[in-house]
């Protein structure tokens, strides 16, 4: 299954493939943001509140979401964020997204 960011990514007009999902780092409290944009692509949010957000906490999200969904392909803008994804998950292929 292919996975998605979504700020830098989908919200740049990356089109997620049907079947695919969407881990964003983005708290759950920034859902109203989010959901208009995603269409019918399942969305996981960040469980953490807005105010205690961080790269590194975002980060670990993903690469938590990644293992519990299976994901083999995942595409993202963020270095830090592939670098950590790629740390801990070497067995999927990781896509740097150039949207800036």
């Amino acid at each position: 299954m292919k996975g998605y960011d979504f700020d830098g990514v989908v919200s740049y007009g990356i089109k997620p493939e049907e079947g695919s999902v969407i881990i964003t780092g983005s708290s759950y409290q920034e859902a109203a943001r989010i959901l208009p944009i995603s269409g019918n692509i399942p969305v996981y949010f960040n469980p953490i509140p807005i105010e205690q957000k961080t790269n590194k906490n975002a980060a670990a999200w993903k690469v938590e979401m990644i293992k519990r969904l299976a994901i083999d392909e995942w595409f993202d803008d963020d270095l830090y964020t592939i670098d950590i994804i790629k740390n801990n998950c070497p067995e999927i292929k990781v896509h740097l997204v150039y949207t800036k």
